[in-house]
């Protein structure tokens, strides 16, 4: 009877090792799945705070294009009337006295 126990106790005690096994095998999966849930949460958050942070960026670069394009149509419209023919012909007749020639001293050259 000893013998016989002594068996039933080692069939016993495998099973309690089988068992033991299959629930550290489920328990690491279950651990695995738990951590790749929580790395999969705080990499969304993260992403999600990086967009917002991107949009913001790109809200205030788009506000100062915005105003250079603004500045630049008025440089150009400065430009335009710094160029006008009136003034030239003004500048050049009060600082360079310069005059528009006669007609009979302009000669025409022909090729």
């Amino acid at each position: 009877m000893n013998a016989a126990a002594h068996a039933l106790n080692q069939v016993a005690f495998g099973r309690r090792s089988m068992a033991t096994v299959i629930l550290t095998k489920q328990f690491c999966a279950l651990t695995l799945l738990i951590v790749f849930i929580l790395f999969s949460a705080l990499s969304v958050v993260y992403v999600k705070d990086l967009n917002r942070r991107l949009f913001i960026e790109l809200q205030s670069q788009q506000k100062t294009r915005d105003s250079l394009h603004i500045e630049w149509g008025k440089l150009l419209l400065e430009e335009s009337s710094w160029a006008t023919q009136a003034r030239v012909q003004r500048i050049a007749q009060q600082q360079l006295d310069m005059e528009l020639p006669k007609a009979k001293k302009i000669k025409m050259v022909q090729v």
